[in-house]
C-alpha cells in the first residue's frame, strides 16, 4: 500500500508521522507536570500548612498557661481582665483551628487525633476557667488550682497535638516523597517517550528516504546504460507511484529503442542482401557480354 503511495502523500504522511510524536511527547510533559504540581501542592499547600497550624497551637496552649501565671500574680484588676480576655480568645481561636482541620484532613487516624485533641483543650479550658474562678474568690486557692489542675491539662493537651504534630509530619513526608517520586516518574516517562520517538522517527525517515531515493537510483541507472548504448539493460518497476511510472516509461522507452534497432538492422541486412544479388547480376551479365 504504501509503496504504490504518491511521493507527495508520503511526505505528507512523514510530517503528519512528526506532527503526531511531537503531540504524544507535549501530550505526556503536560500529564507529568499536573502530576508533579498536584504532588508539589498536596505537600506545600496542604501537608505543610496542617504542620505549623500545629506547631502554632502548641505554642499557644504554651502562652496560654503563662498568662494564667501572670493572672495568679498580678493584682492589676484591669490587666487581668485583659489577660484573661486574651486567654479567651486564643481558646476559642485554637477551638477554630482544630475544627478547621478535622474539616480538611482525609485520614480517620488525623480525625481521631484531632478529635483527643479537641477533648484536652477542652479540659485545659476548664481547669484554667477553674483557677480565674478560685483568684476571684475570696480565700480561694488559685495556686493549688494551677498547679493541681491546669499543669496536669496543659501536659496533657501537649502530649496529644505532639501526637497530632507527629501525625501530620508523616503527612508531608509522603507528600514530598510522593512529589519526588512524581518528579521522577516524570523523567523517566520522557526520557522513554523521546527515545521511542526518535527510534520512530528515525525508521520512518529511512523508510521514506529509501523509498524515492532507491527507484530514483535505479532510473538513473537505467538511463546512463542507455545513453552509452547498452539496450540490454532489465527494467523492473515495482511500484506504480511517479518513480514507479518513471521506470515504466523508460522500460517502454528501451523497449521501443530496441524493437527500432531491430527494425533498423534487418533493413540494413536487406539492403546488404540485395545489394549482393544485384552484383552478382551485373557480373552475371558482364561475363555474358564477353
Amino acid at each position: 500500500m504504501f509503496r504504490n503511495m504518491r511521493i507527495g502523500a508520503r511526505l505528507g504522511l512523514g510530517f503528519g508521522v512528526i506532527v503526531l510524536l511531537l503531540g504524544i511527547l507535549a501530550a505526556v510533559a503536560v500529564l507529568n507536570m499536573n502530576a508533579m504540581k498536584r504532588a508539589t501542592d498536596e505537600a506545600t499547600k496542604v501537608a505543610w500548612p496542617e504542620a505549623h497550624r500545629v506547631s502554632e497551637l502548641k505554642a499557644d496552649v504554651t502562652q496560654m498557661a503563662a498568662d494564667c501565671r501572670d493572672v495568679l500574680l498580678t493584682n492589676d484588676a484591669s490587666e487581668k481582665t485583659q489577660i484573661e480576655q486574651k486567654i479567651s480568645a486564643s481558646e476559642q481561636a485554637s477551638s477554630g483551628v482544630i475544627d478547621q482541620l478535622a474539616a480538611e484532613v482525609k485520614s480517620a487516624e488525623s480525625r481521631t487525633l484531632l478529635s483527643k485533641a479537641k477533648h484536652g483543650l477542652s479540659q485545659y479550658s476548664s481547669a484554667l476557667a477553674l483557677c480565674f474562678n478560685a483568684q476571684n474568690k475570696a480565700g480561694g486557692s488559685a495556686l493549688g488550682v494551677f498547679n493541681g489542675q491546669v499543669k496536669p491539662a496543659e501536659k496533657s493537651i501537649q502530649r496529644d497535638l505532639v501526637d497530632l504534630d507527629r501525625d501530620f509530619a508523616g503527612h508531608f513526608g509522603q507528600a514530598t516523597q510522593s512529589a519526588d517520586d512524581s518528579y521522577s516518574r516524570a523523567m523517566d516517562t520522557a526520557l522513554g517517550t523521546t527515545v521511542v520517538a526518535l527510534i520512530l522517527a528515525i525508521i520512518f525517515g529511512v523508510w521514506l528516504t529509501r523509498s524515492i531515493t532507491v527507484p530514483l537510483g535505479q532510473a538513473v541507472s537505467v538511463a546512463q546504460r542507455v545513453s552509452e548504448g547498452d539496450l540490454t539493460v532489465r527494467v523492473e518497476a515495482s511500484s506504480t507511484d511517479e518513480t514507479g511510472q518513471l521506470l515504466q516509461a523508460l522500460r517502454a522507452m528501451v523497449e521501443k529503442l530496441t524493437t527500432a534497432l531491430g527494425v533498423v538492422r534487418s533493413a540494413t541486412d536487406n539492403l546488404s542482401s540485395a545489394s549482393t544479388q544485384v552484383s552478382a547480376t551485373s557480373q552475371s551479365l558482364s561475363q555474358a557480354t564477353t
